[in-house]
């Protein structure tokens, strides 16, 4: 009976598992082939370390922080400029990015989790943009979110405006 009463706490409040997202961009969708020839930062813009429910999966919740989802897609922006021949750097740049999460939100669907997520792009002191990108591609929250960043960042890297600005010397 002791063993009910110290599992039923559990169980009636479920569990809280942290997104682990990755930088992966192996199933992104296409976009312009650019080069950027330049130095670049890409810093975070993010300054909410708070982590926030993710999903709400039933007996099982999904937490994490913008900020932490920010370096997760400033690490694939990086990634991708510099199969663009650009030179990541914070020593006096050329070009600069401001990225930030500003929100990823997950649910469950019938053949596995959606995940929907939103990114805010600032470029020098002329241009702002937001990005929002949905994805269905993933056998777990983990997956999908990590696979939702990426597209929010192909989805940055087909604004004309962002690659003018990347290749404009």
């Amino acid at each position: 009976m002791k063993k009910v009463i110290v599992f039923l706490p559990i169980i009636l409040s479920g569990c809280v598992q942290p997104l682990k997202t990755e930088a992966d961009v192996s199933e992104i969708s296409p976009f312009i082939e650019f080069n950027v020839n330049e130095t670049i930062s890409v810093t975070n813009a993010q300054s909410s370390h708070d982590e926030v429910v993710v999903a709400d999966l039933d007996l099982m919740a999904v937490t994490g922080s913008k900020f932490d989802f920010t370096e997760t897609l400033i690490e694939i922006t990086e990634q991708e400029l510099v199969k663009r021949k650009g030179i990541i750097t914070s020593n006096n740049p050329k070009k600069e990015l401001s990225l930030s999460v500003d929100d990823l939100s997950c649910k469950k669907g019938m053949f596995g989790p959606s995940c929907t997520t939103k990114i805010s792009l600032t470029i020098g002191s002329d241009y702002s943009a937001v990005y929002t990108a949905y994805s269905e591609n993933g056998y777990t929250v983990n997956d999908t979110a990590s696979h939702t960043l990426a597209e929010a960042m192909s989805a940055m890297f087909r604004d004309p405006k962002v690659i003018a600005y990347l290749t404009d010397s």
